[in-house]
């Protein structure tokens, strides 16, 4: 997300949530982090000329990968509020005391 915002991709408003970038990346890569990790145990792991590990997703190959049929099939650039856009949060429902009464009721009925 924060790489997102540094690059301009997204604003504060139209940034996607952890969730939708991490079904974004299963939907692009097929892959869970706990699947990935298991067969890291049989094969060498890429590192960068940092020495740093190269992850298989990291956000220059999603944002530099034109081929995506996930970013593809969004037209980000004429619509851009449309993908990203966040669900509002509900408040808190409140009930008064004699609605609570009758939930209580309609519990000890059921359980």
């Amino acid at each position: 997300r924060d790489r997102l915002l540094k690059d301009g991709v997204c604003d504060r408003a139209s940034v996607p949530s952890v969730s939708s970038i991490s079904r974004i990346l299963r939907a692009k890569f097929g892959k869970r982090d706990d699947e990935e990790e298991e067969e890291e145990g049989a094969e060498k792991k890429d590192f960068g000329d940092d020495g740093d590990k190269k992850a298989k997703h990291s956000i220059d190959g999603i944002l530099g990968d034109k081929g995506s049929t996930v970013e593809d099939s969004s037209d980000v650039d004429s619509e851009p509020d449309l993908p990203l856009k966040r669900k509002q949060r509900r408040s808190r429902t409140t009930f008064t005391a004699e609605q609570l009464e009758e939930l209580e009721k309609a519990f000890e009925r059921t359980h």
